[in-house]
Formats: structure tokens, C-alpha cells, sequence
């Protein structure tokens, strides 16, 4: 018995003093949800593209110019005020800042949205967004 038991704590100190497994969390920017960068089956194409579109997406969340991607005149059809626009390689970006009024309490918002442009025939939106609204202070 004391033979068994010494090979199951000599087990556990085996396998507990084993460095864990890196979590995907591990691999997520502090801003983007964007993982598996590191698959070497990724076309370098690819990569490159939503590497740099994620950068320039955390770039324009810290309140700073995109990194990649180079400024454009707004769409003649946009009706949104404060949006800045912006297109990278592959992708488009879209900083909203504007604010509205509802309830009578005062709010603006603002954040990036990443259109990725896909030449692929699949279904779905293919953007991410982390705009973000908040209370305004009144103004006396």
C-alpha cells in the first residue's frame, strides 16, 4: 500500500511541475479577437492582412492614427457624422465618434470597425466592432 501510494504522489508531483498548456486567451490581443496567426498553414497573404488590419484596429481603439492603413474620403452615400475612414490592404476601417441625445440624457460613442474584403464566396458580415457608448456629463 505505502509502495502505491508513494507512486501516486510521485505521479502528481510529475505532472503538476509540468509547465500548462498555453490557453488560446493567451494568444488574444488585449484589444482583437483575432487567433491563429501562428497555424503554418495560414497563406502569408492572409496573415499579413489581418496582422496589419489588427493593428491598425487597436491603433485607432487607443485614440491614435492607423499603423497600415491610409486615410479616405468618407462615402459620398454616408450620412454618419464623426466617422473617419480609412482602407488597408484587404480590409477597410471605420472609426465612429458622435455623440446623441435620448431620454434626455446625453451620450456619445465611439470605436473601430473592421470590414475585412473577401474576394471568397462566404456568407456573413466579416467585421468586427467594439464601439462603445458612454454618459456624457451636462454641461452648465
Amino acid at each position: 500500500m505505502k509502495r502505491l501510494l508513494g507512486v501516486l504522489v510521485a505521479s502528481l508531483v510529475a505532472a503538476c511541475s509540468q509547465a500548462p498548456a498555453p490557453a488560446v486567451a493567451d494568444k488574444l490581443s488585449p484589444c482583437s479577437p483575432v487567433v491563429g496567426l501562428d497555424d503554418p498553414d495560414l497563406p502569408a497573404d492572409a496573415r499579413t492582412t489581418i496582422r496589419e488590419a489588427q493593428e491598425d484596429f487597436c491603433a485607432v481603439l487607443a485614440n491614435r492614427e492607423p499603423i497600415h492603413a491610409k486615410r479616405i474620403e468618407p462615402p459620398a452615400t454616408t450620412k454618419k457624422r464623426g466617422s473617419t475612414y480609412y482602407v488597408g490592404q484587404g480590409y477597410r476601417l471605420e472609426m465612429y465618434r458622435d455623440e446623441f441625445e435620448a431620454g434626455g440624457a446625453f451620450f456619445g460613442y465611439y470605436g473601430p470597425v473592421l470590414h475585412f474584403d473577401s474576394s471568397a464566396n462566404i456568407a456573413g458580415p466579416g467585421q468586427l466592432s467594439q464601439v462603445r457608448v458612454v454618459r456624457l456629463p451636462l454641461v452648465h
